[in-house]
């Protein structure tokens, strides 16, 4: 909307359930600049089905992380738990909407963990060798510990859930 009634004499008003910048929020009724079509899909059939707009999240005992190239995903199993299993674990090039650093992806739960599978290499056994049995580990995304290219000259990301117990 603010494309189309920029120039024209409109005063911005914030209202209830209506929020900026794609973070979901339980009560949002209409959630600004979601970049994906399909995250917008979820959010709308959610909506319509009178549950939370934002998903249900992963379950107790589940974390995720997830970082860009050249950055470090943490991971980190709450207080006197420590990783027990490896769900997902994936590197390659964001989808549309992944890249935006606003969106929230470990808020949606499993629902949104999405691959680019043209552009994607299973990273499950690297996470498992790094992580299993510790209560927190850091990953470093970057060409020496994922030395393989799923598709040359595209920014890339690593995103991963583990199970803690």
């Amino acid at each position: 909307m603010g494309v189309v009634l920029y120039g024209y004499n409109v005063t911005y008003r914030s209202a209830l359930g209506f929020h900026p910048w794609g973070h979901c929020q339980h009560d949002a009724l209409l959630i600004h600049y979601m970049r994906s079509p399909a995250q917008m899909r979820r959010y709308s059939r959610r909506a319509a089905a009178g549950q939370d707009v934002c998903g249900n999240g992963f379950p107790e005992g589940e974390v995720c992380a997830r970082a860009a190239q050249n950055k470090d995903a943490e991971i980190t199993c709450p207080a006197g738990t420590t990783v027990s299993r490896v769900t997902f674990a994936a590197y390659g090039r964001p989808l549309p909407g992944q890249e935006h650093k606003l969106y929230r992806w470990c808020g949606e739960g499993m629902e949104g963990v999405l691959t680019d599978s043209e552009c994607s290499v299973d990273r499950t056994p690297l996470v498992e060798s790094h992580c299993l049995g510790k209560q927190r580990c850091k990953i470093a995304v970057n060409t020496k510990v994922f030395p393989e290219d799923p598709c040359p000259g595209k920014a890339k990301h690593f995103q991963a859930v583990v199970k803690c117990g």
